[in-house]
């Protein structure tokens, strides 16, 4: 079944989305010109790959869970967006393709880093960037639910301190060519 089978409608409905602006501010930052190719790793429904596909000439998801996919495809067909959508993990993607921008969502933790980081090396063009992206909830009066999910999560979770998902993208793409990348946050103070 897979870690992810039973959750994919909640990653849909509740994950913390990214703002809009965040997107046009990234493009505006990388000065991308809308010719670029984006790949999108571990791109659970896409939001990613959907919300930079705008301002690409192409935007891949790629995700090894099969109801991840069906969630992007539903999901870039309702925001009318064109999405290229593939099986697999990026640790075993083929050679022969090359991308401008490859973005990491919440998913950096779930990488084997010695094997994703080769793969990197030969997809991302030589002028590519590699964009690690994470999107959270901050605690305001537009979100009073925010402290008592964060208590949930951490009692049913084998991490409560969430360490696995503190991960300094800095540390895991040093002595890699992306030790630079960009980390990008969007912050939610409401619904």
């Amino acid at each position: 079944m897979g870690r992810f089978a039973s959750t994919v409608e909640f990653y849909t409905r509740y994950r913390e989305p990214y703002c809009p602006e965040f997107f046009r501010t990234v493009a505006e930052r990388l000065a991308l010109r809308g010719g670029e190719a984006l790949l999108d790793i571990g791109c659970g429904p896409a939001p990613l790959a959907i919300g930079f596909a705008p301002f690409m000439a192409s935007s891949t998801g790629l995700d090894p869970k099969p109801a991840m996919i069906e969630a992007a495809k539903e999901a870039a067909e309702q925001a009318g967006a064109p999405l290229t959508l593939r099986l697999g993990r990026i640790e075993d993607f083929p050679a022969g393709e090359l991308f401008d921008i490859v973005t990491i969502g919440r998913a950096l933790h779930w990488l084997d880093r010695g094997s994703a980081l080769e793969v990197l090396k030969r997809i991302v063009s030589g002028h590519g960037r590699v964009l690690v992206c994470w999107s959270t909830s901050v605690e305001t009066p537009a979100t009073p639910w925010l402290k008592p999910y964060q208590e949930v999560c951490r009692s049913w979770s084998d991490d409560p301190d969430r360490q696995r998902y503190r991960m300094e993208p800095q540390n895991w793409f040093a002595g890699s060519r992306f030790r630079q990348s960009m980390a990008c946050r969007s912050h939610r103070s409401g619904m």
